[in-house]
């Protein structure tokens, strides 16, 4: 018994200076993993020091005369970071830029941080002159003022060319999309297509006295089909199309067809304003809406009781459909810096007109139609060309077609800068 009692007690040392150097190898790990940790802090502390170095002791504090184009020339060619060259463009007074080469480089660096083409050249398809926008869940359907028809995949950032772009003097202009089923449909100048989309099949029609053929909508299980100078037709069941509303004052020459929220059919005409079709009789909009004196119609979209219409030199008009008010937008008073309204479309925060010569406009879809503000996104912006036929938005961006350079996605960032 003692033997044994002699034998733990001379191997208790040993068990403790196990546990002693066991403690101190814990607390040497714990020691260097501080020191790392602090070391990476003071990194960076030391870099978040150097760009607010540049920038200021404060983010709310900033040296007087701080030139911040400088600093986002600096941050973009020399840092290369998109984020700070966004803080320094977001601090940079545009109007104030009088010398012509600061504009340029204000202009350059919008397209770097906020813009970028749809690579459709570097795809394949090089024709720039888009005509029409068409969004189907994730495809981006493209049409040209030479015929040629593209679907892009916008997540997989993969096109398919369906038809090429044609040297013609006969007008070949793709005009407008619309799905029925599972088939795409397509508006030609003078002849219309169907693209199965389970066979990827494209077949072209011809209808019998149809010409000029602007827009098309499915529209309580009819396909209607709008012509520059030959009215209104509609598809039967047999695939042949048939004229309707022969009888309506203005309904000859159509621009644009909409289908609302309120389940109704809307006519932009080029003399007679907006008419309005139930899917059995139609009514001018002067009937309704008193105050409305739209004429050349262009272009629809709205969001609540609020409807925008976009009109082809006449500028663009609000109407709210619950108090029957309107308001008109132009250039003469200081809205837009063009009258001719070629596109509207709605994302979930802002309305958005495109023109001929005028850029893009942009306003908050909570406005109120008599003191709405539109927000103008031109060159400085990141456009490439003030002339816009189409504009689709997806996600946080908007697809943009600018005639003559193709498609520009336009990050809705911008916006804010803008304002």
């Amino acid at each position: 018994m003692r033997r044994t009692e002699a034998k733990e007690a001379s191997a208790l040392p040993v068990y403790r200076i196990f546990c002693l150097l066991l403690v101190i190898l814990i607390l040497s790990c714990q020691t260097e993993d501080t020191l790392r940790d602090k070391a990476n802090t003071t990194g960076q502390l030391n870099d978040t020091q150097s760009v607010g170095a540049s920038l200021g002791d404060s983010p709310d504090v900033f040296p007087e005369g701080m030139d911040w184009l400088r600093e986002a020339q600096s941050a973009w060619f020399e840092k290369k970071d998109p984020d700070l060259t966004d803080y320094c463009l977001d601090r940079v007074n545009s109007s104030a830029l009088n010398n012509e080469g600061d504009r340029a480089l204000y202009q350059l660096l919008c397209r770097k941080v906020y813009t970028r083409m749809l690579p459709l050249k570097e795809l394949g398809f090089a024709d720039a002159n888009i005509s029409s926008l068409f969004l189907d869940r994730d495809d981006l359907w493209i049409g040209t003022w030479a015929g040629g028809i593209v679907r892009y995949s916008l997540p997989l950032e993969e096109l398919a060319t369906l038809r090429p772009s044609r040297d013609s003097i006969r007008v070949e202009k793709i005009s407008d999309f619309e799905r029925v089923g599972t088939e795409i449909r397509l508006a030609g100048y003078s002849d219309l297509y169907s693209y199965d989309r389970t066979n990827s099949r494209l077949d072209r029609q011809f209808p019998k006295d149809m010409e000029r053929i602007n827009n098309l909508a499915w529209f309580k299980g009819t396909l209607f089909a709008s012509t520059v100078d030959k009215g209104l037709w509609y598809e039967g069941e047999s695939g042949e199309w048939y004229p309707i509303g022969e009888h309506v004052p203005g309904l000859s020459r159509i621009n644009a067809l909409y289908i609302d929220s309120r389940g109704y059919l809307l006519i932009g005409t080029a003399s007679a304003g907006i008419i309005r079709y139930d899917g059995n009789s139609f009514t001018s909009f002067r009937e309704i809406y008193p105050r409305f004196k739209g004429r050349n119609i262009t272009a629809f979209t709205e969001s609540g009781d609020l409807l925008i219409v976009g009109s082809y030199g006449e500028g663009g008009f609000i109407i709210n459909r619950q108090s029957g008010e309107s308001w008109q937008f132009s250039k003469e008073k200081g809205d837009f810096l063009s009258d001719y309204l070629l596109c509207a479309t709605v994302s979930e925060k802002w309305f958005y007109v495109g023109t001929l010569g005028g850029g893009v406009y942009a306003l908050p879809v909570d406005s109120e139609g008599s003191s709405a503000e539109w927000i103008a996104l031109g060159m400085d912006e990141g456009l490439y060309s003030l002339d816009t036929s189409a504009i689709i938005p997806y996600e946080n961006s908007i697809y943009v077609s600018l005639l003559g350079h193709g498609v520009l996605i336009l990050d809705e960032e911008i916006i804010e800068k803008a304002l």
